[in-house]
């Protein structure tokens, strides 16, 4: 299953549970975000898999504040209904992932944090 949205892929592989997304997102505005499909591909990848689910996000180099709030509204709707744990994946290389990505467990305690 794939999606592409601007400068991002989103390829969601399900024999290794893992949702890969790599390059930029900058829409403007979270309505830009629901209109191409990045709720319903997140959510679809959620509901296709077994298993805990691993939210590759290593070789997404830049996200705006829209894409934050799309990420963190994600997690907020996936935990009322979600199964399994997501696993968050992360670069360390990255500056804006290790300033972000450490507030998605706030959101919901199922969220596993790696960085690489």
């Amino acid at each position: 299953m794939e999606l592409a949205i601007e400068n991002a892929s989103f390829i969601f592989d399900k024999d290794k549970a893992t949702l890969s997304i790599e390059g930029a997102l900058r829409l403007s505005g979270m309505q830009k975000y629901k209109e191409e499909g990045f709720f319903d591909f997140l959510k679809d990848a959620v509901k296709n898999c077994e298993t805990t689910l691993n939210l590759d996000l290593t070789k997404l180099q830049y996200l705006n504040s829209s894409g934050v709030t799309a990420f963190s509204r994600f997690i907020l709707e996936i935990k009322k209904e979600a199964m399994n744990p997501i696993k968050v994946t992360g670069s360390s290389e990255i500056s804006w992932q290790k300033k972000t990505l450490p507030n998605f467990p706030k959101l919901w305690n199922q969220i596993i944090l790696d960085f690489q």
